[in-house]
């Protein structure tokens, strides 16, 4: 998966911690989601690989998922008081996100929201390109 310029500029402002949220964008031919759940809610994501949809650049599976991602981590940030960590490599296209402390209703929807967005994609463009597993 190939981050966007565009999709590069978002914000991501915390550090990394590699329990939670971690979507690797580097070459591979798959985009594997991992969802990590605790009593019921969302407390972080594993994404890594390339959809190979198309060519380094042009490809809108893996653009669409970045998206997603990007902007669930800086919503959390913009709209709740939840603490978490998170990281960027840009050189190895990856973005690490764990939720650190008590996780309130909306980052619950954020999350279920960019979950709800990633399944779609999924079931849009065939689980070729995207597999999600729930933890």
């Amino acid at each position: 998966m190939v981050i966007d310029s565009s999709i590069q500029s978002l914000r991501l402002t915390r550090s990394m911690h590699s329990e939670g949220i971690t979507l690797n964008l580097s070459g591979e031919s798959m985009i594997q989601v991992i969802v990590k759940k605790q009593n019921g809610n969302i407390t972080g994501f594993h994404m890594e690989g390339h959809a190979g949809y198309a060519d380094r650049g042009s490809d809108i599976v893996c653009a669409s998922i970045s998206v997603l991602a990007i902007n669930c981590v800086n919503s959390i940030e913009e709209f709740t008081e939840d603490s978490f960590s998170e990281g960027m490599d840009e050189e190895r296209g990856m973005i690490s996100f764990d939720l650190t402390g008590e996780i309130s209703e909306k980052t619950q929807l954020l999350l279920q929201s960019m979950l709800l967005g990633i399944e779609h994609i999924a079931e849009e463009y065939g689980k070729k390109y995207v597999q999600i597993i729930n933890r």
